[in-house]
């Protein structure tokens, strides 16, 4: 545990801000997921959206290590967003 903390400690504002924003969009769809599954009628579709914003951020996030992964990962998340508006 004091791995992560050292760790979060030495990352700059925008990656917190980033790691913030995928954690609450993956708790959202894990939400989602699990009213779907038990039943629960929901009018709006949002898990596609959410999911393009998840990998969208990690586009942000992989753009310094490996500029090709990032390049994919954008891509997919531009066919997500554009999914889940159609």
């Amino acid at each position: 545990m004091e791995k992560v903390r050292y760790i979060w400690s030495q990352k700059q504002t925008d990656e917190k801000v980033l790691t913030v924003i995928a954690s609450f969009s993956s708790i959202s769809i894990i939400i989602f997921v699990g009213m779907q599954i038990l039943g629960i009628k929901i009018e709006i579709n949002a898990s596609d959206p959410l999911l393009g914003v998840i990998m969208l951020i990690q586009a942000i996030q992989n753009w310094m290590k490996s500029r090709v992964v990032a390049i994919l990962s954008l891509c997919a998340a531009i066919l997500s967003l554009l999914g889940g508006l159609l």
